[in-house]
């Protein structure tokens, strides 16, 4: 079944306020459902295709990644600052961390190593 113009039109004032109102999170097969709704005879392929054609892309909200298990067998290094962070004399303590920055080329991995006496980076 080739759509007509009127439905193109009524399926594309549908897609732009429903994109403008669910944040940009509407479908094909929502918007498929919402035309059957009001009457509008068309298949969810035919919707796809109209708005691949007009350039119209839905943006998907990433799923959420666990990026740290704790649940393992592998020995845990000891706390032996116990949170006292206030130190006499230098290089008697030294902190680390370790952060990922988000590039377009894809994750950078930064590793710090601080004193705790002069709060100087040492490595």
């Amino acid at each position: 079944m080739v759509p007509n113009d009127a439905i193109i039109k009524k399926f594309m004032g549908i897609v732009r306020g429903r994109r403008c109102a669910q944040h940009w999170r509407y479908g094909s097969p929502r918007i498929h459902a919402e035309l059957v709704a009001q009457g509008v005879p068309c298949c969810e392929n035919t919707v796809a295709r109209i708005m691949r054609e007009a350039g119209i892309a839905v943006k998907t909200k990433r799923k959420f990644r666990q990026t740290t298990d704790s649940n393992h067998n592998h020995p845990v290094a000891e706390n032996l600052l116990d949170r006292a962070f206030e130190v006499e004399e230098p290089n008697t303590s030294w902190v680390a961390d370790v952060t990922y920055i988000p590039t377009r080329e894809g994750w950078l991995y930064l590793a710090v190593v601080v004193d705790l006496f002069s709060r100087m980076v040492v490595g």
